[in-house]
């Protein structure tokens, strides 16, 4: 009987709890591991199955997604970038004066002129929509000068100089210059047509980069006195 009371003494309770925790630990820490490994090479394998995402598709998904989700924004005033609940007078951007409250306004990107750069080209095809000319076209245009004023940095001044062409490998019918501006906080490049033959009369091309980038951008051209639509198109940088 003394011995089994000895016996019964020398077994301590809460140690042999603590090693049965321990152990049940190790267990689930080796279980954990295993899991870890499995995952990575499962991640592994998917990234073998294509090509990694590029920033750019990234970047044209979250611009059609912005598209059809609109913005509150009233007449002459865009959203602050990601931060759509905040809007700001699209003459206030790039004017050294932070007034989205993320900076979106004055964002080194949004406000480069790099876009519209003098040497940039740029291709596309016309296809016309009516007007006086109703003539599908290839065309092809350069910025021969931009500059911003140091007092008005909403807008970069530019010059362009264009051809048009019925077919990609035909000389060109016709030769145009235009002027006009790009607008930082809307990515719109507004062009004012000089030769009166692109349209037969007076013309004006808003050339939008809506598409994710600063190489795209969807254009209308419309006739200076009515507004109605002549053309659209969507312009590549060459």
């Amino acid at each position: 009987m003394l011995v089994c009371y000895n016996a019964v003494n020398a077994f301590d309770a809460k140690a042999a709890k603590e090693r049965v925790v321990e152990f049940r630990v190790r267990s689930q820490l080796l279980h954990i591991e295993h899991i870890d490994k499995q995952l990575e090479k499962l991640e592994k394998e998917f990234d073998g199955l294509s090509p990694p995402v590029e920033q750019s598709a990234v970047e044209a998904v979250k611009t059609r997604i912005h598209k059809l989700e609109g913005n509150e924004c009233g007449a002459n005033h865009v959203p602050c970038g990601a931060e759509r609940t905040q809007c700001v007078h699209r003459l206030l951007f790039c004017d050294g004066t932070k007034d989205c409250r993320n900076g979106h306004d004055e964002d080194k990107h949004v406000c480069s002129g790099d876009i519209v750069k003098a040497g940039s080209s740029f291709t596309g095809f016309s296809v016309a929509t009516g007007c006086i000319i109703s003539v599908n076209m290839f065309g092809t245009s350069v910025v021969t000068s931009s500059h911003r004023s140091p007092f008005f940095g909403a807008r970069t001044i530019v010059r362009m100089f264009g051809t048009g062409q019925l077919r990609a490998d035909q000389p060109p019918l016709m030769a145009v210059t235009s002027t006009g501006y790009y607008e930082h906080a809307t990515r719109q490049l507004v062009l004012s047509v000089d030769d009166e033959k692109l349209m037969g009369t007076s013309g004006t091309l808003i050339c939008t980069f809506n598409q994710g980038d600063d190489d795209r951008a969807y254009c209308r051209g419309m006739l200076e006195s009515s507004q109605r639509e002549c053309s659209h198109m969507l312009l590549l940088r060459a």
